[in-house]
């Protein structure tokens, strides 16, 4: 989405504050980084980036993926309960790796033209994760 994706969750995290002031957005800057909630920790990405990572993410995990993954965790001494979740291709998947979850998230645009021509015609979706007891619930959402 470059520059247009980055002002539109601007506006988005401007538009929560207002409507429910204790939702709480954190647009990140970084092509990685994480959060904490409950006991869990989420590393978000985007799968590859306009600089550095110009080719994507798999949309399952591979040996490389998870290398690369395990390096940022060990970077950042990240332990627990570990959650990598990351965009990109517009298709749902989850797999594992030894240290943490690996998940593609599906996107609320759905397909491009481009991502129908490459990967497939993908429905515009929601993942979502839900904290209880400790556990993950993971679901998923087709918007149209």
């Amino acid at each position: 989405d470059g520059d247009f994706g980055f002002t539109a969750n601007k506006v988005l995290e401007g538009s929560l504050a207002i409507l429910n002031p204790e939702i709480k957005v954190e647009i990140f800057e970084k092509y990685m980084d994480h959060f904490n909630c409950k006991g869990h920790t989420f590393v978000l990405c985007h799968g590859k980036d306009n600089i550095d990572v110009f080719k994507n993410m798999p949309l399952t995990l591979n040996d490389k993926t998870e290398n690369q993954i395990n390096e940022y965790i060990d970077s950042q001494d990240l332990t627990g309960n570990i959650h990598f979740i990351k965009g990109d291709l517009h298709q749902s998947a989850t797999t594992y790796g030894k240290k943490f979850r690996y998940k593609s998230v599906g996107s609320f645009f759905g397909s491009s033209e481009w991502i129908h021509k490459n990967f497939g015609n993908t429905p515009a979706a929601c993942d979502i994760d839900i904290i209880q007891n400790g556990s993950i619930l993971e679901t998923r959402i087709i918007l149209n």
